[in-house]
């Protein structure tokens, strides 16, 4: 295969092209290749002044432990309007999931369950137990596997669901801009599934590792 040819090529305007090539992402002369990507981020608002919609803008970000990379446009809703960016920043988002999410993924798997045993996204903390985050003046709040009731997307931030008496409520939200919050239905999703197959096994953090790779590599 010739690693040189783009695998997707997205053009935003005329002096911006985001090539995908085969291992590596390329932009503005720079390259950054998949393998070595830790951090992936994208998102979307909408911009408003006297709640007036001026604009919508448009950002994907992704870095390495040397290099990162920043991919962001706008237009505006007079003079020059480019209605084709939002197809544009979906077919950025969709080659992001599908050439560089599942390396990322797998590393944040690799730190939950090889080690050091924690990987953290914005204040959320992931362990094989569960999720922690901050509470103000108080201790740490632990939400377990077994109480985890899945995500949504909402306003631009991620909400992770706990269960409640009635129904699901809201244990943290993470804004969409932190880095790897998009990965978080994903991730989340998956460690839970990993720990109910492995109720049994709690302890057994190799057998437990490998089931969540499987799981990743099927949601793939």
């Amino acid at each position: 295969m010739d690693t040189d040819s783009p695998i997707v090529a997205v053009q935003i305007s005329r002096c911006k092209r985001v090539s995908f090539l085969a291992e590596a992402l390329e932009y503005k002369g720079r390259r950054i290749y998949y393998r070595d990507i830790t951090d992936v981020a994208y998102s979307s608002s909408a911009r408003y002044v006297n709640a007036i919609f001026t604009g919508q803008s448009y950002s994907v970000r992704v870095r390495s432990a040397s290099e990162t990379i920043k991919i962001r446009f706008s237009w505006v809703p007079f003079g020059t309007r480019n209605d084709k960016l939002g197809e544009r920043f979906a077919q950025l988002c969709g080659a992001v999931a599908s050439l560089i999410e599942p390396v990322v993924i797998t590393k944040q798997l690799e730190s939950v369950y090889a080690g050091p045993g924690v990987t953290r996204i914005d204040a959320v903390e992931i362990t094989s137990e569960g999720i922690t985050r901050p509470r103000l003046l108080r201790g740490p709040a632990f939400l377990p596997w077994h109480r985890f009731a899945g995500t949504t997307l909402w306003d631009g931030f991620v909400n992770v669901h706990e269960t409640g008496r009635r129904r699901p409520r809201v244990f943290i939200r993470v804004y969409c801009e932190a880095w790897n919050a998009v990965l978080l239905p994903r991730l989340l999703t998956i460690c839970a599934q990993t720990s109910r197959a492995m109720a049994a096994r709690p302890e057994d953090l190799r057998c437990q590792r490998r089931y969540a790779l499987v799981c990743h590599r099927g949601q793939g």
